[in-house]
């Protein structure tokens, strides 16, 4: 969705966030999101150690009988 988005339009966005919440509020707006964002990445990060790790034993079974 942001994808197709230029520099140009994110400047106009930054504006009108500016201009709406005040300088203070969209900062923290940015850092909460940016915060938000971090959580995210960690969360899949460790659901992929899970999956990596329950898949890992089942596949060194499998080896054992070739």
């Amino acid at each position: 969705m942001l994808g197709n988005l230029g520099g140009m339009e994110m400047l106009v966005l930054g504006a009108i966030i500016t201009f709406l919440f005040g300088g203070s509020k969209a900062f923290q707006s940015v850092k909460k999101f940016k915060n938000d964002v971090d959580d995210i990445k960690n969360d899949i990060t460790g659901i992929k150690d899970d999956i990596k790790s329950e898949i890992n034993p089942d596949i060194l079974k499998i080896r054992e009988l070739d």
